[in-house]
């Protein structure tokens, strides 16, 4: 992915966003979106949730077909 540095003042604009920011050239012509990233903790907290669906552990579809082939045998 390609990225580009930002200079100090810069960083803590896009870190003080409440949401996305547009990106300009000096001739003010829209060149794209910025969104921050969100905190790391909230960034902990989407892994964690991820990792434990709301009823249980997430299972992969190879786990998931192996429990039902399991069902099926008598």
């Amino acid at each position: 992915m390609t990225h580009i540095v930002v200079d100090a003042a810069e960083a803590a604009l896009i870190a003080q966003s409440d949401g996305g920011l547009q990106v300009r050239d000096p001739h003010g012509k829209l060149i794209g979106f910025v969104t921050p990233a969100p905190p790391e903790h909230e960034v902990e907290r989407m892994m964690a949730r991820f990792d434990e669906g709301p009823d249980g552990p997430l299972r992969s579809t190879a786990e998931v077909l192996e429990r039902l082939r399991a069902l099926d045998q008598p």
